[in-house]
Formats: structure tokens, C-alpha cells, sequence
């Protein structure tokens, strides 16, 4: 209706999850940061949690369109279920193309499912929507699948989605096998005022306008009803358009804003503190209910759909003076009592966050290897061993010619740059290098184990990145080639891999990607054969930039690995 009275080729601000609207802001960007790490890296139990509104939903498909194309993904919208309609939904998700009568049935075919995909390099993912749902008896189903694992890895990973009261029901005592299970968590906050205008702007420029629509002080609004929710943005904001267009005026203020609010029964200053202290309170009273039930031998808790009911009852007290009392007591009073449970639910919380990520990973250094680099370094590896055998059957010489791959994997030339990619000036400083050791080295390139060490040992290797990304750069692999060769020759030497990045992002993303860079190069050179035990990667982030952030240039000489020789017992700094 008022698309061309704004000059618009679609509607900016309707409330279902359409991809192509997608904005990310820094606390998005470290959200979907962290949890593919996890997925990747096979943590088990993901939980992600956030206000009604926040845009999770629209999170999760970002997320799923970013994994390999060989990760099996099955996504549960509505986990109010039996077990049974549990396991046939899962089944269906997975493709198993069969329908299962009975709990073992289904947990017997699922195990050979689970460890074909191991066997393919497939990963499974669980994708529990709407989490705050499920009930006891669900939750243990969905446990027990956790339980059919390898010695040293999970074979599938489950990831609970939904609103904050989740973590409450964590809080139970019954569920607290699955709560010490879940080792990465991430909450999605609010948008702040700067980001509610970055937000509104971001969508009217996808729907075909540049145009400041929406002036400061319609901004200043919309943050102050809206309190940051995603959600309650477009519906405020359809609105006022629609409001504006009757009035026939292209520029939206705050009186139309508030407006707008009154007529949707917004109330003024719905924002994040109002919105989670409220939500905090209706917690407190449930984990006092359920505290009182404990304490009188009722230690089973209520189920999430029994929670309206039970939250709406007034508190236990401990003096036992009843409702009578509690609704003769102050709203200060109420207020001071509702931050202490606050601070203990945060409190245990935080101890449980920090027991559990203080759990090893469950992988070696075999199991970090990409997707994409699998079968490609299964060969290499193959034929390396081959080649070493041989030489050890002839003494070191006439060794068979390795062949393929691995004859241009091992060869390597005096004077090569050890930068990846590095410019024509510095391939001739390397090749200035004392003669007397070229002479040393005087040997047919194509015999395994014939690597020139000083170069690689006396200075730093850097190998490149594109932004945000951990693809390694083609002309990087000549010189891991090279440096995965010496490690196979010298046991005793240990390289130290450290992954960075440019200053664009914020500091957990930022780690997070600089330890995703440092294992993909590790992963490489242990697909060459180097020994695993002799790589140890450290996540640097933005952390000692060798150019300035201010320039393009600069940034992608800060997003890199560096690769340095230690010797064999120097401990780790």
C-alpha cells in the first residue's frame, strides 16, 4: 500500500524470518562465532537462549546455511512430544526413511546411523527449537542419544534453542546430568540504541531506499517502546509507515512513533532491563515453589507447561505466614527479595558455566582436520609413508621417487621464502643464505627428507587468510608441505602455530577465529604426517598486529598464522 509513496520494491519490516533481511550486528556476528566452533569441534550440548523477539530463529538458519554440505541436520520446532513421535520426527529429519514401534528399535538403528556418518566424515546436528517446552521425561530421552559416542568424540551434537526460562529448568535437581553436559552457552541480548538505528536503516536499504525514512528522534522511539527487540521494531515500524502514509508525509517522527505505540498497546519503555527484571521475578517464584516442594519431600518439578500455573501462585515463605502475608508486604520489599533469588540463580549459573567449560575437548588433532581437506590429505599421508619406508629399506639411498602429490609435497628449493605468498624482495633475501650450507644440502630435491632446516627454523612462516574465513590460501601449501616434511624428520622439534586476526570484530569473535585458523593450519600438517603432539596452537585475536587496522591492506596482513620452530623440551610461554 505505501511502497511507492517511499519509494520501496517490498515491505521492510514484516515479522517473518526472510534470510535477505538478515542484519548482523557484533553481538550476532560472536553468537554465530562461537557456535559454529562447537559444532565443528563436536562439544556435544549447545544452548542458545534469548529474549522473545530476538531474532534466534533467524540466527539458527544463518547458522545452518554456514555448515559443510556433508553435516546432517535435523531440526525440531515443537519438542512438546511422546517419545515416540520424538524418535519418528529425528528419524525423518536424519533421512533414515523408516518409522520405529518401540524406543530400542530406533536407538539401535540410530547407533548404526551415527557411526556410518562417523565412517562418511558426516557430522549430525539436533536442532531443539522452543526448548523452554520440554519436560523432564523428554529431556532424558534426548540425553540418553548423547550416550552413543566413540572413546574420544560425540557423534552427534544437540543444540537447545529457546528463551530464558530454559535455564531455570536446568536448575533442577532432576536435570542436572544434562545441565554439567552442555559446554557452550551464548545469550542474545537486546539491540542497544546505536544498533536499533543500524537495524532500521539495514532493512530500508533492502527494500530499495537510501533514504533516512526515520528520522533521530522516530529512532530514539522506537528504542524506547521497542526496547530492542527485533520483533516489536517491525511491528512498530510497519505501523508507523502505514501511518505516515495517510498522513502523506515521507519523513517518521517521534509523534508518530508514539502514536503508533498507543494504538498497538506498546507500553513506554518496554526495554531490556524492564522486560527481563519482570521475567526474572515470575523465575524466582517458580524456583521458590519449587524449593518448598522440595523441602516437603516433592523433589520432581513441574513440568513447562505446568509453569503459568504454578508461577502465578505467590511464594512460599519461610516463616509460613502464607499468601495472607505476601500481599500485605511492600513493593519494596517484593523488589529486595526478588534480587536476592536473581543473584543466586546468576550465581549458580555461572558455577555451572564454569565447571563445565573447563572440560577437555574430546578430540585429537586427526579429528580437526576440515572437511574439505579429508581425503586429499588421507592420500598424501599414504604415500608418505610409503616413500619413508623405502628409504629405510635402502639406507637413505636410491630411495623410490615418491610419486603425485607427495613428490612436489617434499620437494623444496634453497632460498624459497618462508611467507606465504611473500613478494619478490624477500624470496631474494632468502636466497642470499650461506652457500656452504646449500652445498650441504646438495641432493636430488625429489628424495624424501632432503628439507633445508635454517630457513624454516630461524625465522617466523606466515600463512594468510581471507575475512572471515579459514580457507588457507593456495600459495601457502608449498611451505607447509615443506615444514610438515622436517617434522617428520626432526621428532624433537616443536612448532608453535598462532592464529590472528584484524581488529574489525569484537574480541570473543575475534579468538574464536584466530583458534579456528591455528587448528586448520595444524590439521594440515598432521594430514602430511607430522607428529600431532609436536603442534601447539595458541589463539592470539587481534592481539600484535604487523600493519595498521585503519587500511585494507593492513587488515589482511594482520589476518594470518604465524608458525615458529621450538626446540623439543622448551616449555610453552
Amino acid at each position: 500500500m505505501y511502497l511507492d509513496h517511499y519509494q520501496l520494491k517490498t515491505k521492510p519490516f514484516q515479522i517473518t524470518a526472510d534470510p535477505k533481511f538478515l542484519w548482523l550486528g557484533e553481538k550476532h556476528k560472536e553468537a554465530l562465532a562461537t557456535l559454529r566452533y562447537g559444532i565443528l569441534d563436536n562439544r556435544g550440548f549447545l544452548l542458545l537462549t534469548g529474549e522473545v523477539g530476538t531474532g534466534k530463529t533467524l540466527l539458527i538458519n544463518r547458522l545452518i546455511t554456514m555448515l559443510d554440505m556433508d553435516t546432517a541436520v535435523a531440526t525440531l520446532p515443537d519438542p512438546d512430544l511422546t517419545s515416540m513421535d520424538f524418535y519418528n520426527i529425528l528419524a525423518d529429519g536424519l533421512k533414515m526413511n523408516r518409522t520405529f514401534d518401540s524406543k530400542g528399535a530406533f536407538l539401535l538403528h540410530l547407533r548404526d546411523f551415527l557411526h556410518k556418518s562417523y565412517a562418511e566424515h558426516k557430522q549430525v546436528l539436533l536442532i531443539i527449537d522452543e526448548s523452554q517446552r520440554l519436560n523432564h521425561r523428554l529431556m532424558e530421552d534426548i540425553r540418553v542419544l548423547s550416550n552413543i559416542e566413540l572413546q574420544d568424540r560425540k557423534l552427534i551434537n544437540i543444540f537447545f534453542v529457546g528463551q530464558q526460562e530454559f535455564n531455570t529448568i536446568l536448575t533442577a535437581p532432576q536435570n542436572r546430568a544434562l545441565a554439567q553436559r552442555i559446554t557452550v552457552r551464548y545469550h542474545i541480548t537486546p539491540l542497544d540504541k546505536k544498533e536499533v538505528g543500524e537495524y532500521v536503516q539495514h532493512r530500508l536499504n533492502v527494500a530499495g531506499t537510501t533514504q533516512k525514512i526515520f528520522n533521530a528522534s522516530a529512532i530514539d522511539g522506537i528504542y524506547q517502546f521497542s526496547g530492542g527487540i527485533p520483533r516489536l521494531i517491525n511491528i512498530l515500524c510497519d505501523h508507523a509507515l502505514l501511518t505516515g502514509y495517510a498522513r502523506n508525509t515521507k519523513t517518521i517522527d517521534a509523534r508518530i512513533i508514539e502514536e503508533c505505540a498507543q494504538e498497538l498497546r506498546i507500553p513506554i519503555k518496554s526495554s531490556v532491563k524492564g522486560m527481563v527484571a519482570t521475567m526474572n521475578t515470575t523465575e524466582s517464584k517458580a524456583i521458590a515453589n519449587a524449593a518448598s516442594r522440595q523441602s516437603g519431600g516433592q523433589v520432581a518439578p513441574p513440568a513447562p507447561a505446568d509453569m503459568a500455573e504454578i508461577t502465578d501462585a505467590p511464594a512460599s515463605t519461610q516463616d509460613g505466614e502464607g499468601e495472607a502475608n505476601t500481599t500485605t508486604r511492600s513493593p519494596l520489599w517484593k523488589i529486595f527479595y526478588s534480587c536476592i533469588v536473581i543473584a543466586l540463580v546468576l550465581l549458580g549459573g555461572y558455577a555451572i558455566t564454569q565447571i563445565t567449560s573447563k572440560e577437555s575437548p574430546k578430540y585429537d588433532a586427526e579429528d580437526l582436520t576440515p572437511q574439505q581437506y579429508r581425503s586429499t590429505l588421507e592420500k598424501e599421508q599414504a604415500l608418505l609413508s610409503q616413500s619413508m619406508e623405502n628409504m629405510s629399506a635402502t639406507g637413505g639411498a636410491g630411495a623410490e621417487k615418491p610419486s603425485s602429490s607427495a613428490a612436489r609435497s617434499v620437494a623444496a628449493t634453497p632460498g624459497q621464502s618462508n611467507v606465504a605468498g611473500a613478494s619478490g624482495d624477500q624470496t631474494a633475501k632468502d636466497s642470499q643464505a650461506p652457500k656452504n650450507k646449500d652445498k650441504a644440502k646438495d641432493k636430488p630435491t625429489n628424495s624424501v627428507g632432503e628439507i633445508e632446516p635454517l630457513p624454516l627454523m630461524n625465522e617466523t612462516i606466515m600463512v594468510h587468510f581471507t575475512i572471515n574465513s579459514n580457507e588457507i590460501e593456495d600459495g601457502a601449501y608449498a611451505i607447509l608441505n615443506r615444514i610438515a616434511n622436517y617434522l617428520v624428520q626432526q621428532p624433537d622439534k616443536v612448532v608453535h602455530v598462532r592464529g590472528y586476526t584484524d581488529a574489525s570484530g569484537s574480541a570473543g569473535y575475534n579468538e574464536s577465529v584466530s583458534r579456528f585458523r591455528a587448528s586448520v593450519v595444524k590439521s594440515y600438517l598432521v594430514g602430511k604426517g607430522a607428529p600431532p603432539e609436536n603442534i601447539e596452537i595458541f589463539a592470539m585475536g587481534a592481539d600484535n598486529p604487523v600493519a595498521s587496522n585503519e587500511t585494507a591492506e593492513g587488515r589482511r596482513l594482520n589476518r594470518r598464522v604465524e608458525i615458529d620452530f621450538q626446540t623439543g623440551n622448551e616449555t610453552t610461554n
